[in-house]
């Protein structure tokens, strides 16, 4: 025996004998210690524990679970090899524990394996941290558009990172990362430019920077920028570190930057104008092109906001003053305008300035815009010139046409009561004198009667034209079934005369002047009325439609809704060349043996309450098929 404890002490390793305390048959209660070696007494801080029990110096292993695992050997005969954390009993640490039954007893041996699980922890941090790390720098690369690579030209050995596959439009590893598989990507019109930096690289050059297109393999066009930095590795050779990024998005914003530049440019040298901005900060005053245009300063010079003072003629010396103050002193909003003797003539600016806040609410900038309104004014005063001329001139037309208007009315109205003592006198001269007048002189005086009926007709409808004018318009929103009604009523023995049939349908509410409205629908039945065929009783068709725009239409006005009330008969219709010729004065239709009667003036009256409602009426026809006539009222 004590061979054998002077073998177990040589070695670092902890070793127990142990023989199990059964209670009962089969239930092992405890384990007897009846060897233990050097190692273990150090670990008990010098005390031995042969002759005890196991669980008396080790009162940890019920809990930490390795009692189980030792009765589970010593029933199954099954050796044990496992890694435990023990703590308590003055033993603190990772052991790793070899149980193997020997016969009837239980060979037990520790090692301390503190020191390795702390270093396997502090590599799984270690990796944890640079995968960690790794992580993010793939999603900067993602979010930056960028990938990184590396190139050894001695070897052409390269490596890529996942996003530098993933920006030429390829999976990550995708294809061996050679260097000489970029070339098939590059632009053809690019490739030599990149293929010359890669050789100077090789030769002499120690950093470069490129810009150029490739073509993806899903043949998307993009455009990359190339960062190229040397170092030396352990070994001496040259190797070269780069970035790649995807500008295609940066390039697209510089084009619409300059393209909106140019714009700009356009537009001002157009309107004659220019902008500024002034820091409040770094007192920096800079100037668009069109700036310097209006100052005939060269451009790129340096200016100031006294500029105005400098260059204003001397009666505006003071506004240039308060202009410079809301600048520089006082920034605030402004509007003024400004006389500038730049050289060649004097101009006329209009200048505002605004002030520009940050998020705290404090002014950064003063942006402002002058524009050049010396040819603007010219006109203004010119047009102001013509409207005094034209206010006089139409306090002219309209006395005229007052004084017109009266003498049309009393002219009409003396002509229309001489007419009628004129025909009442022949009708005298008929009555009392016909035994002593010939046949062909009573038929003279019958047809200069008839004559001077027509002149009485003619009269009137002027006078009810005119009255047009005295009339005026109201719209209101009107039920035009209740003044159809009432105006049907009016002319029913006209409509019953002429055997007429009148087909109404029920109209929609319309913005119209009631009484234009009466006036219009009279005389548009009247119309069908007195052109019918003589055979065919009269049928008269009173209808409705909408219409939400008529851009296409010229008479109609843009964008506007339409009610459109139309008048249908089946009378004796008109030539489609004769459609805009009827809706004049005086314009009577011929029916083969003159005109019919009529003095010519109905539908240029209707024409005219169109007009005066701001909308227009449309005439349609064929010969001996009807005819119809469309009302256009806007509804706005």
């Amino acid at each position: 025996m004590g061979l054998l404890e002077a073998v177990f002490d040589s070695t670092n390793y902890s070793i127990l004998i142990l023989e199990a305390i059964y209670h009962g048959a089969d239930n092992i209660e405890d384990y007897g210690v009846l060897m233990a070696n050097r190692a273990v007494v150090e670990m008990l801080h010098g005390n031995n524990p042969v002759g005890h029990r196991y669980t008396e110096f080790f009162p940890g292993v019920i809990e930490a679970g390795i009692f189980h695992i030792l009765n589970q050997v010593m029933k199954t005969g099954e050796p044990a090899d496992f890694e435990q954390e023990y703590r308590g009993d003055n033993i603190d640490g990772y052991f790793r524990i070899i149980a193997k039954k020997v016969d009837e007893f239980l060979i037990i041996t520790f090692e301390d394996i503190t020191e390795r699980k702390k270093a396997e922890q502090q590599l799984k941090q270690t990796l944890a941290s640079v995968e960690l790390q790794n992580k993010i720098f793939a999603h900067a690369e993602s979010i930056a558009n960028l990938g990184t690579w590396m190139w050894n030209p001695n070897t052409n050995e390269a490596h890529y990172s996942d996003n530098m596959f993933l920006l030429f439009g390829m999976q990550p590893q995708e294809v061996n990362p050679d260097f000489t598989n970029i070339p098939q990507f590059i632009h053809p019109e690019d490739r030599a430019r990149v293929l010359q930096l890669a050789n100077d690289l090789t030769e002499s050059k120690e950093h470069g920077k490129i810009e150029y297109r490739i073509i993806r393999k899903d043949g998307e066009l993009r455009t990359f920028y190339n960062l190229v930095k040397l170092i030396i590795n352990e070994k001496g050779e040259r190797i070269f570190i780069g970035t790649t990024q995807d500008i295609t998005g940066q390039k697209k914003v510089e084009e619409e930057i300059i393209k909106q530049h140019n714009i700009l440019k356009q537009a001002e040298e157009l309107a004659g104008a220019g902008s500024w901005e002034y820091n409040v900060i770094t007192k920096e005053f800079l100037w668009s092109d069109g700036m310097y245009e209006l100052f005939k300063i060269k451009k790129g010079s340096l200016v100031a906001p006294a500029i105005y003072l400098e260059h204003a003629i001397e009666q505006d010396k003071s506004i240039a003053e308060k202009i410079v103050s809301a600048i520089v002193q006082n920034p605030e909003p402004f509007e003024e305008t400004l006389r500038i003797d730049p050289g060649a003539r004097i101009r006329t600016l209009k200048i505002k300035g605004a002030p520009l806040k940050n998020d705290k609410g404090e002014i950064e900038k003063i942006l402002g815009v002058d524009i050049d309104i010396t040819i603007a004014q010219q006109y203004e005063e010119r047009v102001m010139e013509l409207n005094k001329s034209l206010v006089t001139m139409n306090k002219e037309l309209s006395y005229l046409n007052s004084e017109l208007k009266n003498f049309t009315s009393i002219a009409a109205n003396n002509y229309s009561e001489t007419l009628r003592l004129l025909y009442i006198s022949l009708e005298l001269i008929v009555t009392n004198d016909a035994r002593n007048l010939s046949n062909s002189g009573r038929a003279n005086l019958r047809r200069a009667q008839a004559a001077i009926q027509k002149m009485k007709l003619l009269t009137d409808d002027i006078n009810k034209y005119l009255q047009l004018y005295d009339l005026g318009i109201n719209k209101t929103l009107i039920d035009p079934n209740v003044i159809l009604q009432d105006l049907l009523n009016n002319m029913k023995t006209k409509i019953d005369e002429a055997r007429a049939t009148i087909e109404l349908s029920r109209l929609p509410f319309l913005p119209a002047d009631p009484l234009l409205f009466s006036f219009l629908m009279n005389n548009l039945i009247d119309n069908a009325i007195k052109f019918r065929k003589l055979i065919v009783a009269p049928v008269i068709k009173i209808k409705y439609s909408h219409a939400d725009e008529l851009n296409t239409v010229p008479k109609a006005l843009r964008d506007t809704e339409y009610i459109i009330i139309s008048v249908s008969d089946n009378g004796i219709g008109f030539k489609e060349e004769d459609a805009e010729k009827i809706l004049e004065l005086f314009s009577r239709l011929e029916n083969g043996k003159g005109h019919y009667k009529g003095s010519g003036i109905g539908l240029a009256v209707c024409k005219k309450i169109m007009d005066m409602h701001g909308g227009f009426i449309v005439a349609e026809g064929q010969p001996a098929q009807g005819a119809s006539v469309y009302c256009y009222f806007p509804v706005n």
